[in-house]
């Protein structure tokens, strides 16, 4: 059975079809606010990795990765002032970024790809002493319930028991031997003041149990559908907290007919 990491998990139980056609090489080009809310992570993500590795040029790095994929959207107008703050908002949170972890855990690796789970990528991987955990960058422009001295509830919650935190439990026990207690969040709140709060989730080893035995069935079904021996199927929903999947227009209004999707769509060759 392959194994497949979180971030193609969660897209297949997101929607089958939408993963088929990510993995076809699909690919919006007008930018939403989902867009924008990923290119902020992706900077984040790649100035925090050369901070922990001890580098200099973390406001660089960032603004580079999120350059990259940038470049690959047409972002318009009514977002246009929105897109352009990012590398602002990044550079002033590197900047103040100051390190949520105890000074007696010692970081084992950063942003290391394991093929033997899927290529699942923590951001960091620490030792805290007693055991390996892993540890996720997450971080939010603006939080209201911050504001008032609290953290967001309801953001926090889909953190807990989700899917990311029960495999990357599974990628320490299989480095270990041993299931880690915990897995750590280092949440970054930007505005009105930059705030980081390091969280922690109990990793509880029957729902692991139970998680695995899920996720077993949930990779046979993606494997065969890669194979070609079945089709994927239909999402129940089509809207999040961002509002249309982004590739509702792809499958509702062009019904999946390349030459009309080509202009919302980047289109990959031979496809048609």
């Amino acid at each position: 059975m392959k194994i497949y990491s979180p971030h193609q998990t969660e897209l297949w139980l997101t929607c089958p079809i939408k993963r088929r056609l990510v993995k076809a090489g699909y690919r919006v080009t007008l930018a939403g606010k989902r867009d924008l809310a990923a290119l902020l992570g992706i900077g984040w993500a790649a100035g925090l990795a050369e901070y922990y590795s001890g580098k200099t040029e973390r406001y660089q790095k960032a603004i580079a990765a999120m350059e990259e994929r940038r470049k690959e959207l047409h972002v318009p107008d009514y977002l246009r002032a929105q897109a352009d703050a990012i590398p602002k908002r990044l550079e002033a949170g590197l900047k103040s970024y100051a390190d949520p972890l105890p000074e007696s855990w010692r970081i084992v690796a950063i942003e290391t790809s394991h093929p033997e789970e899927g290529n699942i990528r923590p951001d960091l991987l620490v030792h805290t002493g007693s055991e390996l955990v892993p540890v996720d960058h997450k971080i939010k422009i603006n939080d209201q319930s911050s504001r008032e001295g609290q953290l967001g509830y309801q953001d926090i919650l889909r953190y807990r028991d989700s899917w990311q935190m029960y495999h990357q439990a599974r990628l320490c026990k299989r480095l270990t031997g041993q299931l880690p207690t915990a897995y750590y969040i280092s949440r970054t709140v930007l505005e009105p003041r930059l705030t980081t709060t390091l969280l922690s989730f109990p990793v509880d080893e029957e729902n692991h149990q139970r998680w695995e035995l899920s996720a077993e069935r949930v990779w046979l079904q993606m494997e065969k559908e890669d194979e070609g021996l079945e089709e994927p199927w239909q999402a129940a929903t089509h809207h999040d907290q961002f509002g249309p999947c982004e590739f509702y227009d792809m499958c509702y209004t062009y019904k999946y007919h390349d030459h009309l999707a080509a202009e919302r769509y980047f289109i990959p060759e031979g496809d048609g």
